[in-house]
Order: structure tokens, then C-alpha cells, then sequence
């Protein structure tokens, strides 16, 4: 947890001090648990995990993940979740995301050759 802690704080463009007082946490609390020094609490982590929009167990190591690229679990899939996701990309990003999402529906099941997949890939990537 200590490097994980510490990127999320420098990835967000803060100090120890700002982030003490975004959580209402001490800065020598905080600046331990960067350190390895101290064991951080069931209610920290969550007050941490939600300030950072992380999973606990992403806060803790025990998965690693770039925060900025975006995993949804298939528990998560609603509209609500989806859209706010999808807002972080530029349009450029979004057509992407939707050619490759038409390239899903279209090819599944469909039974096409591998040529006819290959020209649409090519389509959806320029």
C-alpha cells in the first residue's frame, strides 16, 4: 500500500497537507501509511478509497490497475456508471469505443470469414 498511496495522492496533484484535509485525517497518519510505517484502518480505507475512487482492495495492493484506465465489472453496468466512465475520453476515444463495440454486435455469432472481420477491424481503427 505505500506506493499505491503515494501515487494516488501525486497522480491527483496533492500534498499530504491537502489531502489531510480533504479526509479529515492527520498528515503524520497519512504520511506513515506512504511510508510503510503504519497499518492503515477498516474505516481509513474506506474514507481513502472513496476520495480516490479505487476499490479497498485496489488501495491496498492487492490488484493493481492504472486508476486511469477503466475496468467495469459487470456488476457495475448501469447507465448511470457507464456514462460518467465514458465521459473521461475525448470524442476521438468514443468513436473508437463505439466502432468497437459495433464491430462486437456485428461479428458475434455472425459467422463471418476472417477476411470480412479483418476489413471491418481495419474500418474501426483509423
Amino acid at each position: 500500500m505505500p506506493n499505491i498511496l503515494k501515487r494516488l495522492r501525486e497522480r491527483k496533484g496533492i500534498t499530504i497537507s491537502d489531502l489531510s484535509d480533504r479526509v479529515n485525517m492527520a498528515g503524520s497518519t497519512l504520511s506513515r501509511m506512504e511510508n510503510g510505517k503504519q497499518s492503515i484502518y477498516d474505516s481509513q480505507a474506506i474514507i481513502l478509497a472513496d476520495f480516490f475512487n479505487v476499490s479497498i482492495d485496489h488501495l491496498l495492493g492487492r490488484e493493481w490497475a492504472e486508476p486511469d484506465k477503466i475496468v467495469i465489472k459487470e456488476a457495475e453496468l448501469t447507465y448511470e456508471k457507464i456514462f460518467k466512465s465514458l465521459g473521461r475520453f475525448d470524442n476521438k476515444q468514443l468513436y473508437s469505443i463505439v466502432g468497437a463495440c459495433e464491430f462486437l454486435i456485428e461479428t458475434r455469432g455472425n459467422g463471418m470469414n476472417p477476411q470480412t472481420v479483418q476489413n471491418k477491424m481495419d474500418k474501426y481503427s483509423k
